[in-house]
């Protein structure tokens, strides 16, 4: 996709070029990808642009900030904002997937399993994204919810290989566009409601 095309609507630019690929993190970054640098909870993306640089990136948005370097750059404010677009934009094939989320304290990654089990049964292909990684990939995730772009990258594989479920266990409802959702809370009382979750309501 041209460079052009993934920023319409967000910010105009003089650059073309293809992207092959968004990617928030330099560990599965691919040769071809584009690198967001936005800023992090401790760390601003932007430390990490040589080492995108070295695995291949072509270029890179950078978030409020402007910088330097050997592949264009090209400085958006508010590009945390601008996330769930990016992702849209690209991959356009993963909104063909009914997506199933799963919250809640413990088992998420277990009534995961049973749904897709369960959808497999009647012999509906089911994708798993979760703690255990991104089934039917070799993908591994290191958080419940992987980054935004990991999981449209992983429903538009799943399209492609002609799922029609997927089931996402996740602690923070992202931005997309969820079938159906599940709070799953196995003793209230005991464990009391997850940090994430101030009341069933608000899952």
């Amino acid at each position: 996709m041209n460079i052009k095309t993934l920023l319409s609507g967000i910010q105009k630019t003089s650059h073309t070029f293809d992207v092959t690929g968004l990617s928030l993190n330099t560990q599965n970054l691919q040769k071809g990808d584009i690198f967001v640098a936005i800023k992090g909870t401790q760390k601003h993306g932007s430390e990490f642009v040589q080492n995108a640089i070295d695995k291949g990136c072509i270029a890179i948005l950078v978030e409020d900030k402007d910088i330097r370097c050997s592949v264009p750059s090209i400085r958006i404010n508010h590009l945390s904002s601008y996330l769930s677009d990016l992702a849209q934009t690209f991959y356009k094939d993963a909104k063909n997937i009914k997506l199933i989320g799963v919250t809640g304290t413990n088992g998420k990654t277990s009534v995961s399993l049973f749904i897709a089990q369960l959808l497999e049964v009647l012999n509906v292909k089911t994708g798993v994204i979760g703690t255990l990684g991104i089934s039917h990939s070799d993908q591994q995730t290191s958080n419940t919810t992987p980054d935004i772009f990991t999981i449209y990258k992983s429903l538009q594989d799943y399209s492609k290989k002609g799922s029609v479920f997927s089931c996402l266990n996740t602690k923070q409802i992202v931005r997309i566009g969820f079938r159906s959702g599940y709070f799953y809370q196995p003793n209230t009382r005991s464990f009391g409601l997850p940090w994430n979750h101030g009341t069933i309501s608000e899952s």
